[in-house]
């Protein structure tokens, strides 16, 4: 999966599209728009360099990751129960599975 360019994209796609409601608003030209590569690498991993009262907040289920797979890699999401439950459901694993 090409992180880097899907990232750099979105955030290219969503300033253009503020740009242009920006210069509708005020019946204005269009304001260039520059994707710097290195402030969309910080945002997309900012979580990382979170800290409240100087430690790392726990912001990701245990069951939220990449895992390796016979193909790759798959990533899970399981921060909300019903995540969690469709996880396990598909894995065909019982929802008393042991998060850790």
């Amino acid at each position: 999966l090409p992180v880097r360019e899907l990232a750099r994209a979105t955030v290219g796609v969503c300033s253009l599209a503020a740009a242009e409601l920006l210069a509708a608003r005020n019946a204005s030209p269009l304001p260039e728009v520059r994707v710097h590569e290195g402030a969309v690498a910080t945002a997309f991993v900012s979580e990382r360099h979170l800290r409240i009262d100087g430690r790392a907040p726990v912001s990701f289920a245990p069951l939220s990751g990449f895992w390796r797979a016979a193909d790759g890699w798959v990533r899970t999401h399981a921060n909300y129960p019903h995540h969690r439950a469709r996880l396990l459901a598909a894995l065909g694993i019982g929802d008393t599975a042991d998060d850790g």
